[in-house]
């Protein structure tokens, strides 16, 4: 049992774990779990396949234990035997190694190797250590080895040159990795001399894997971190490392038997030949925990490991293990180091563990390559910067279906940003290398803010469909999380081109983020490898990000941009037309998911095919007069649009223009366009339709027909620009005198033009959204018979100083009404006498209003109407 035992644990199954695809669907995803997730996975073969292959150690047998004397002992051979008979080991199919796949690695929950929690170490025979369950082993207290000389010493003192003879010699032994998954999820910087001639300042230190080492461990893998780096830069071409386990002292490299928790750590059989008993061997190899050590190197140095064959896995080579006193007390040590062999992927191979010196020449042009795109960027703004390597990634590589889809493929180039950058256009890659170049360009990087960029693995599921994938997740200079797939970014997949570039998404840590993309849903899942190396790194933004003066062209003569959540398009003339998923998308469409309202100015005619197609988020939309075209399918899929009116100036609107919008409820257009268009609205099942008239300027919607001048009319806009409009107590249509009793809802919604605001005697009512975001509205009055003011009617009017309703019988102020008006400090309302608690509800609530002025009768009961509490804020009520 004793060595295949130790060997077991010593690699543990070789931990390697390459991301070799084997899902990816039309839209460029592939599968790349984590790695603890592909042991979870393994079916029984597989996990017998990859068991370490081990000789027979050779060692003296054993004196047995007390209670088997009826058998006689075999006798030991001879001093001139070339070998002592060696006992059998226990088959390893019935010992489970103690990183069982059943349960989550210590290293891969952030916690201590498993002997650090004071389990008793797994015994290959049926003596039970003295002090195993009595005392803990001190180095699991995290203490250093005792100098006190308390610890119990043999009652025989062994002179040094009998222990200098006794030894075991541990046989190479292959440990194959999974093939299945990839652990490199951090991406160090233990290159970034080697990569950059400046010192280049990093705003966010990553989490190294390695910091948690000390003693052994940390010898171990400080050095084939650094054996490694030298291969990665072409200084050394060999990949079998050995690790001088007496670097720091002889005292941090043995280990007695009250360290290891085991009764001693040498024996004597009964013909008084010395030996280093099983049970002492298992415990130091769990004392090490190689497999955590080489798990780290996979995480803190995936750019460094471009070279290394992850499904082939390591070898440990043929190690001697000794016994030395430590404070007159014996104890285990690698006589002469530990040997480890990293087998070298296909495509870097010189031999099985050596790099084809050649192949360095090419890594050389991509180290190049890279610092110059770095420096090409080196004048542009951090967010320009960002765009810029997305472009370049894209523009140097394909996703390699090939890769993702074969079983068989080794792991090697597909998988690794080296492939990115060789200026070689028959290499391509996987999601694994988009995500760590980007990462890789951000890292070489001096932003001018504190940006930085991690890479994330988990699963992805779009349309039903689901795959492991990597991505990144880029911190911009506003503090926020932001999702970037550079995968999904290239051309001919869902992101193209910079759909899924520092995007905004919906979810959380735990259930998953998700972002719309076309009809489907795209739900980014992280694995539990990147929960356990990252917290708040992984908290998305529900909103994209904007930069600051988004902005571009979208016609000859007409200019965007975008602030807050509001699209603005002004300057003269036609649209450009757009197309979708294509690079002739709309140039605002990235910006898509936090576009909440859509201003289009005066002077623009028309509005091209596609430039709104699947804006989920838009709320509101305002048609300028003047327009006369819109595009084909220009607001299909906008399925948060709730109403639009069309001006009259109108003429044509293409097919499917609002398909889909499947929440808009008040269509107001003009009856003969409305009847010219065939099919426009039939699948808006919620759509209510009004049809307007146009008298004297005035846009209006006939609500009952009239007799003899007794109908009334709902006022829904002016036909043309106005700044003082006037909304008149009578309007007459085809000769008949109509009563204008009603605002109606969104009537003037972010119109710029109006400045002052005369509301008609006949006015009963003015809906919500009537005026919100008129931004240069100053003056409101009138209203004489107003009863009702709607929620939000006239929030967002952040130049409304002057507000005085002349009305004695208004019964309600809406929720939010003034919201946002920061000049508004005085609401008169001095002549209402109907005003009722319930109906000044939240009616201040985010206002400035400081007073309210009513009725002298009215003032004591008005106060208590208008408390904090009720209104929404406090406030001086007076006459």
């Amino acid at each position: 049992m004793s060595i295949k035992r130790l060997m077991a644990l010593l690699v543990a199954a070789a931990m390697t774990v390459g991301m070799i695809p084997t899902f990816v669907f039309a839209k460029g995803f592939d599968y790349e779990p984590d790695g603890k997730e592909a042991v979870e996975s393994s079916e029984a073969g597989e996990e017998e396949e990859s068991k370490p292959e081990v000789k027979e150690p050779s060692k003296p047998k054993a004196e047995e234990p007390a209670g088997k004397k009826d058998e006689e002992p075999e006798k030991p051979k001879t001093e001139e035997s070339k070998e002592p008979e060696a006992e059998k080991p226990a088959d390893p199919k019935t010992e489970e190694p103690s990183e069982s796949k059943d349960e989550e690695t210590a290293e891969s929950k952030g916690e201590e190797p498993a002997e650090s929690k004071g389990e008793e170490p797994a015994e290959s025979d049926s003596r039970e250590p003295a002090d195993a369950k009595e005392e803990e082993p001190s180095e699991a207290k995290g203490e250093e080895p005792s100098e006190s000389g308390n610890e119990s010493a043999p009652e025989e003192k062994i002179p040094e040159d009998v222990l200098a003879g006794i030894e075991t010699i541990l046989p190479g032994s292959h440990f194959k990795g999974t093939g299945k998954s990839d652990n490199d999820q951090l991406f160090a910087r233990y290159v970034e001399s080697k990569l950059s001639k400046n010192s280049v300042s990093v705003s966010r230190k990553n989490t190294l894997a390695g910091k948690k080492f000390s003693g052994a461990q940390k010898i171990i893998y400080d050095q084939l971190k650094a054996d490694i780096a030298k291969s990665a830069n072409g200084n050394a071409a060999s990949t079998k490392y050995t690790v001088d386990m007496d670097v720091q002292g002889a005292k941090v490299s043995s280990w007695t038997a009250s360290q290891l928790g085991v009764k001693e750590v040498i024996s004597k059989d009964s013909a008084g030949n010395y030996y280093i008993p099983d049970d002492a061997m298992n415990a130091l190899a769990l004392k090490l925990n190689i497999y955590s050590v080489i798990n780290a190197l996979l995480a803190d140095c995936p750019y460094e490991l471009y070279w290394y064959d992850k499904e082939k896995g390591v070898d440990v080579q043929d190690t001697i293990i000794g016994v030395r006193n430590i404070n007159n007390v014996p104890a285990l040590y690698f006589k002469d180091g530990m040997v480890v062999g990293f087998y070298v992927a296909d495509e870097y191979k010189d031999d099985t563990f050596s790099i084809e010196p050649s192949k360095m020449a090419r890594v050389n042009t991509a180290i190049s390559d890279a610092q110059k795109i770095v420096s090409d960027a080196a004048g542009k703004s951090d967010y320009e910067k960002l765009v810029s390597y997305r472009k370049a990634i894209c523009d140097r590589v394909e996703y390699d279906h090939a890769a993702a889809d074969s079983t068989t493929m080794p792991y090697g180039d597909p998988w690794q940003l080296i492939s990115v950058f060789d200026r070689d256009n028959s290499t391509n890659v996987v999601c694994e290398g988009y995500s760590k170049a980007f990462k890789y360009l951000c890292d070489l990087t001096s932003f001018s803010s504190s940006i930085s960029c991690i890479t994330a693995t988990g699963t992805t599921t779009f349309n039903g469909k689901s795959g492991g994938h990597m991505w990144n997740i880029v911190k911009m200079e506003n503090g926020k999380n932001y999702l970037v797939d550079v995968t999904n970014c290239d051309s001919g997949n869902v992101g193209y081109p910079d759909k899924l570039f520092l995007v905004g998404v919906n979810g959380n840590v735990n259930s998953g983020y998700t972002y719309k993309c076309g009809y489907s849903p795209l739900l980014y899942v992280y694995d539990n490898f990147t929960k356990n190396n990252f917290t708040s790194d992984l908290v998305l933004s529900d909103t994209g990000y904007v930069p600051s003066g988004a902005s571009g062209t979208c016609g000859t003569s007409l200019t965007w941009s975008i602030t807050g959540n509001t699209l603005t398009i002004y300057g003269t003339g036609d649209m450009d037309d757009y197309s979708h998923y294509s690079e002739n998308s709309a140039p605002w469409e990235k910006f898509a998911p936090d576009i909440k309202n859509v201003v289009i100015s005066d002077g623009v005619t028309s509005i091209g095919n596609l430039a709104f197609f699947n804006f989920t988020g838009i709320k509101s939309i305002n048609l300028p007069y003047g327009l006369t075209k819109i595009g084909d399918f220009a607001f299909s899929g906008c399925d948060n649009l709730t109403g639009i009116k069309f001006p009259n100036t109108v003429v044509k609107i293409g097919s499917n223009a609002f398909y889909g919008c499947i929440n808009l409820s008040r269509v107001t257009i003009e009856e003969s366009l409305h009847a010219s268009v065939s099919g426009l609205f039939d699948s808006c099942t919620k759509a209510v339709f009004y049809d307007y008239v146009v008298a004297e300027d005035y846009e209006l919607q006939i609500t009952n027909p009239a007799v003899n001048g007794t109908g009334t009319v709902t006022f829904i806009g002016m036909s043309k620009p106005t700044q003082a409009v006037v909304i008149p107590a009578v309007a007459g249509i085809n000769g008949v005198t109509y009563k204008v009793n009603r605002i109606a809802a969104d009537a003037f919604t972010n119109d710029k033009e109006i400045r002052t605001l005369s509301i008609g005697s006949n006015v009963v009512t003015i809906d919500g959204n009537a005026f919100y975001g008129c931004s240069n509205l100053t003056k409101v009055s009138g209203g004489k018979g107003l009863k009702t003011i709607g929620a939000n009617a006239f929030a967002r009017c952040p130049k409304l100083s002057s507000f005085t309703i002349s009305s004695s019988v208004l019964k309600k102020i809406g929720s939010y009404a003034f919201s946002g008006d920061s000049k508004l400090k005085t609401l008169n309302i001095k002549k209402t006498k109907k005003l009722s608690k319930s109906g000044v509800k939240n009616s201040l609530k985010g206002s400035s209003v400081k007073t309210v002025k009513v009725k002298k009768s009215k003032v004591r009961k008005y106060k208590k109407y208008f408390k904090k509490k009720n209104s929404g804020r406090k406030v001086k009520v007076k006459k």
